[in-house]
């Protein structure tokens, strides 16, 4: 599957960001037969992913990266201004910078790596939806350890307030 991807180089990939996205970009990719390793903040996300088998990483200082240029595919799933740094930092010249959430602050990017390294960046927003609600309905994915709580329709006030609290990954609202 990894074929579809030409911009994962090798099959090696390093994901920056262990929220909903990070979660759900590394076990994508495991599925498509990358060798993934996920950089995180938070043992109990980072949890998730050891029980699949994916390396998962919180001191960045411990990075093993499969070259000592870096990382030949990298992304990006922390919305944050230094989450990019980072990744932009580990990846190796000739790489791919996959950028999958928006930063919400402008961060500046000293464009000269990117042109010297010749690494190419990518933006994916958002990919097929068959395949993903596929995924999904035929358990491909492992979600319910990010579901927080779940609440019907008539507590939908009660679950946005669920879903404000720091350290919530999914509310669920059903009918």
């Amino acid at each position: 599957m990894l074929d579809q991807c030409p911009e994962i180089a090798d099959g090696c990939v390093l994901v920056i960001g262990d929220g909903r996205l990070g979660l759900l970009q590394a076990q994508v990719l495991k599925t498509a037969g990358a060798s993934v390793t996920v950089l995180g903040r938070y043992s109990r996300k980072l949890a998730i992913l050891k029980k699949l088998g994916i390396t998962t990483v919180i001191d960045p200082g411990s990075l093993f990266p499969p070259s000592k240029e870096g990382w030949p595919s990298v992304v990006e799933a922390t919305g944050s201004k230094d989450g990019f740094d980072m990744a932009l930092s580990l990846t190796a010249p000739r790489g791919s910078l996959i950028l999958k959430s928006t930063v919400a602050e402008p961060p500046m990017i000293h464009l000269a790596p990117l042109v010297i390294n010749e690494i190419s960046v990518i933006g994916s927003r958002c990919g097929s939806f068959p395949p993903a609600l596929n995924a999904l309905a035929g358990n491909v994915l492992c979600t319910s350890p990010m579901i927080g709580a779940r609440f019907s329709l008539s507590e939908g006030v009660q679950a946005l307030e669920r879903a404000q609290k720091k350290g919530t990954l999914k509310v669920i609202i059903s009918p």
